[in-house]
């Protein structure tokens, strides 16, 4: 027969356990004064003395960037135009529910020693463009680049952050 524990013992395991479920409180109502005051003077100290302190990067390391193609091309006629290569732009709210294979090759592409990749996606857009009747002379990929807005953070759209191009050559299509 195991004997109960002492009321000392029982009255520190509900201690931890109510800071605990504090912590989870606090942790779950942020984002007013009131609530981020309890985190700061209360619930925080208590993580860091628990050890069950809590962030994104427990999950995954945090997107600092987003990256996506565009190709601009040239008709043979000297005509501009802008193709769908790939997924493109991401949605304002930055958020994919599906894993998007496009999106992986993509990302992959964007990635500066990646030029046998890119050019393969190259002559698919070229191909595509003269199988559909409006052949292209030249086709050119821009790399864009853009800060990825943190999770939990202002709800500012993703469209009024700072956004850098990245232009790679040209190539002929055939």
């Amino acid at each position: 027969m195991s004997e109960a524990p002492s009321r000392g013992v029982r009255v520190l395991l509900y201690g931890v356990l109510a800071a605990y479920l504090l912590v989870i409180v606090g942790s779950a109502l942020g984002g007013n004064a009131a609530t981020d005051a309890l985190r700061d003077h209360v619930t925080r100290p208590l993580e860091q003395v628990l050890g069950i302190h809590q962030t994104w990067p427990m999950f995954a390391s945090v997107p600092r960037r987003t990256e996506w193609l565009t190709a601009h091309g040239q008709r043979q006629d000297g005509g501009e135009v802008t193709l769908e290569a790939l997924p493109g732009r991401p949605d304002d709210q930055g958020v994919r529910w599906t894993y998007d294979r496009l999106g992986k090759l993509q990302r992959n592409a964007a990635v500066e020693r990646r030029k046998k990749l890119r050019m393969g996606i190259v002559r698919w857009l070229c191909r595509r463009e003269k199988a559909i009747g409006q052949p292209l002379s030249k086709l050119q990929l821009v790399r864009h680049r853009s800060q990825t807005p943190k999770p939990g953070g202002p709800s500012t759209p993703r469209s009024a952050f700072f956004e850098s191009r990245r232009e790679y050559s040209r190539w002929n299509c055939r």
